[in-house]
């Protein structure tokens, strides 16, 4: 593995040069309270994605990032859900997301990452009614084909075309 182009010292300075605004962070907790109103849950889901129907969002939900997050109707995130989003996120109606999976827009490869602020992201589509196992990871530029599953502790690095089941790590399509 090639070492990280910057150094311990550095990264403050690379901090430093960070937004310093989290407006989301309120809505997210919100989200998150079991005793939250459904007024307040109602207001973050429209605060922090666009929404077109319905949808179901179980607590503990964690959102990184800046970037549009859209969800079809019936979308379900079972708990400990992750979206890190420095690029757009796409799931269609009727997707179940698996307790503990993770959804990136940044790589999770150290190898990947040239620098902190020059990172290769890219944004994530998934078509309508994909399953994703627990604790399953998509990673960056990953288009998830409609009736497709993702099964669990799946590592997803390339695309899945519609009407398939992958599994593994890093997934390999197991059936057509």
């Amino acid at each position: 593995m090639t070492p990280l182009p910057f150094s311990d010292r550095s990264l403050p300075s690379l901090r430093a040069a960070l937004p310093r605004c989290d407006v989301k962070g309120p809505y997210v907790d919100a989200l998150n309270k079991a005793d939250a109103p459904a007024k307040s849950k109602k207001q973050a889901m429209k605060a922090l994605f666009t929404c077109h129907g319905p949808c179901w969002i179980e607590p503990v939900f964690c959102l990184s990032g800046n970037a549009f997050v859209e969800l079809g109707r019936f979308v379900f995130l079972n708990h400990n859900v992750t979206f890190i989003t420095e690029q757009n996120i796409r799931l269609g109606e009727g997707v179940f997301v698996g307790p503990g999976a993770i959804i990136s827009t940044v790589p999770l490869d150290t190898g990947e990452i040239h620098s902190p602020l020059n990172m290769n992201n890219a944004p994530v589509t998934i078509g309508d009614n994909v399953w994703i196992g627990a604790n399953a990871v998509i990673q960056p530029g990953v288009n998830i084909g409609n009736q497709a599953i993702v099964g669990a502790g799946a590592v997803v690095f390339e695309d899945v075309p519609a009407n398939t089941t992958v599994a593994g790590s890093p997934a390999t399509i197991r059936k057509k």
